[in-house]
């Protein structure tokens, strides 16, 4: 609902109220025309929000002075703080991110789902866990594999058929917590048929990726070194002529490939290698996945 004129959204009581808060005050405001990539409602914040959202579970807050007292929203509602937000607020009315190029993003603040409109979900697959957990160092929530489970999603079964892709990306944070030597993957489409058409695993500490191409085959580029226990961003990128890998923003190798991508009957795999089904699994932190054409 939208406060009427000399009311004021109260955090305390999840209305309108007559009196300004001196804390977190929302001015909700109807939008004429609600459109679903934006939700009903737009928002702005009169005063810094006292609350923040409890680490691992947004549907629950809590005072910054006072983080013992925690609340919670109705099923089906998420709390906010940020972007001028600071209220519940239904979690249909979360904007997707709809880009031509943006294919898959999984950025593990609230689920391990897609955020894009391609609305892809995964699925946890393996006798051990994935979770939720917070982290100091990237400031939020992120996914977290115990060496014995992974994610899977379909939504790239066959998808490369007919569609010549010759530009493709992928990009992640993990800190890898297990052992460097065996092979571990991060991100994959599996090994259901023959070889995959992209990959990036760790293997004897360092990280490498690989894309499948028609006119190429299989071509690798890596053996970068990483260090057990920190933070690493990678991205492997394939611009239809090379294919590069760069760790922590810097360029560390490339190598010639061409051709589109190979189709497979494989899905995507998040924390495992397909090719291994003993030593493949992924033991550490993974966070902000990130899939563009």
């Amino acid at each position: 609902m939208s406060c009427a004129a000399n009311l004021y959204w109260s955090q305390e009581y999840l209305t309108c109220v007559r009196t300004a808060p001196t804390g977190c005050v929302i001015v909700p405001v109807k939008r004429t025309t609600p459109s679903p990539d934006t939700g009903h409602w737009t928002f702005s914040t009169k005063a810094p929000c006292p609350y923040e959202t409890v680490p691992g579970n947004t549907r629950y807050y809590r005072l910054k002075q006072d983080l013992r007292q925690v609340q919670h929203c109705l099923k089906g509602m998420i709390f906010v703080d940020k972007s001028g937000v600071c209220t519940c607020i239904p979690i249909s009315t979360v904007a997707p991110e709809c880009t031509d190029d943006m294919l898959l993003h999984f950025p593990f603040d609230d689920h391990f789902n897609d955020v894009t409109c391609n609305h892809a979900v995964t699925t946890k697959y393996g006798p051990g866990q994935v979770r939720l957990v917070w982290d100091s160092d990237r400031n939020s929530t992120v996914a977290s594999f115990d060496g014995r489970a992974r994610l899977e999603t379909r939504f790239l079964y066959n998808w490369f058929a007919g569609r010549n892709i010759r530009h493709f990306s992928i990009t992640l944070w993990f800190k890898a917590m297990g052992d460097p030597g065996p092979v571990s993957g991060l991100v994959d489409n599996g090994d259901c048929v023959t070889e995959p058409g992209f990959n990036v695993h760790l293997e004897q500490g360092t990280v490498e990726g690989s894309v499948n191409t028609r006119s190429t085959g299989i071509t690798a580029v890596g053996n970068v070194a990483v260090k057990q226990y920190k933070w690493h961003h990678v991205a492997l990128v394939y611009n239809g002529s090379k294919l590069k890998i760069y760790q922590d923003g810097v360029l560390k190798k490339q190598t010639t490939l061409t051709g589109s991508i190979v189709d497979t009957d494989c899905a995507l795999y998040i924390g495992f290698q397909g090719t291994d089904n003993v030593q493949g699994y992924f033991k550490g932190y993974i966070d902000d996945v990130s899939i563009c054409n």
